[in-house]
This record gives structure tokens, C-alpha cells and sequence, in this order.
């Protein structure tokens, strides 16, 4: 049996399925939503087999101009740094300054503490039974 690797189109509720630990069972929704945007543009332009729907290029700053042909990548292109740069810029002027600030610098090395504890707090968050765990809780 053969392991070929086809092209992936990941939509909102993909896993990004690489990456650190921290953010490898993570689906693209919650990536957007921790502030991980740079991390999904850089990833769209270095791996080859990876692509977003539309929806999540136009929120990333990938504009048609910005956009290559899958299967490929620039990871070893010259134009790699300048394709990141245009996108991640397109993606900060998409917002107001108050939306500004609560985005993610991308020289901001990865604190694996925070991203758990997020996740944690996102899944207790959106699960039904999430108040009752605290109410049955015992206290010695």
C-alpha cells in the first residue's frame, strides 16, 4: 500500500494536524481565534500540499494577487519573505486598532502554558456540562 499524500483544503473546523504540540489538535477556528494568524499565512506559503478555503484567505490577507498554485510552495523561493510580509500586512490593515491590539506579534515565541490554558478554558467554554463540573466539585 502506498502512502501518498494528497492536496489539503482545510476549512474552519480542520485540525491543523502539524506544528507544536500546542497547537497541532487545534482547528483552524481556534488558531484564528488565539491569535495564531501569522502562523497560518507562513504555513500556506511553505508547505506544499496545504490550502485554506477562500473564506479563510480573504480573513488571513491573502488576496488574489498574493495567492499561489497548489501543489507548490515558496519554501525555498526567494519571494517567500516578501509574499509573508505583503499577507501579514493585508491582514493587520483588515482590522480596527482596538481588534489590533489583541493580535498576536510574530516574533513572540510560542508560551505552550498559555495556548493549553486557553484551549482548555475554550473547550469548558463551549461544552453544555461545563457548570457542572465546577458545582460537583468537593472541597476538603
Amino acid at each position: 500500500m502506498s502512502s501518498r499524500v494528497t492536496l489539503r483544503t482545510l476549512t474552519w473546523k480542520s485540525t491543523f494536524g502539524f506544528g507544536y504540540d500546542s497547537t497541532k489538535d487545534l482547528t483552524m477556528l481556534q488558531l484564528y481565534d488565539f491569535g495564531k494568524a501569522y502562523e497560518m499565512i507562513k504555513a500556506y506559503y511553505v508547505f506544499e500540499k496545504i490550502n485554506y478555503i477562500d473564506e479563510i484567505l480573504e480573513k488571513l490577507g491573502i488576496t488574489e494577487d498574493l495567492r499561489i498554485e497548489k501543489p507548490s510552495n515558496l519554501r525555498n523561493d526567494e519571494r517567500l519573505s516578501e509574499f509573508i510580509s505583503k499577507a501579514w500586512n493585508n491582514y493587520k490593515n483588515l482590522y480596527t486598532d482596538d481588534e489590533r491590539l489583541r493580535m498576536v506579534v510574530p516574533s513572540k515565541a510560542y508560551d505552550r502554558k498559555n495556548i493549553v490554558g486557553r484551549k482548555v478554558a475554550f473547550q469548558m467554554k463551549h461544552t453544555s456540562n461545563s457548570g457542572d463540573m465546577n458545582r460537583n466539585r468537593k472541597y476538603k
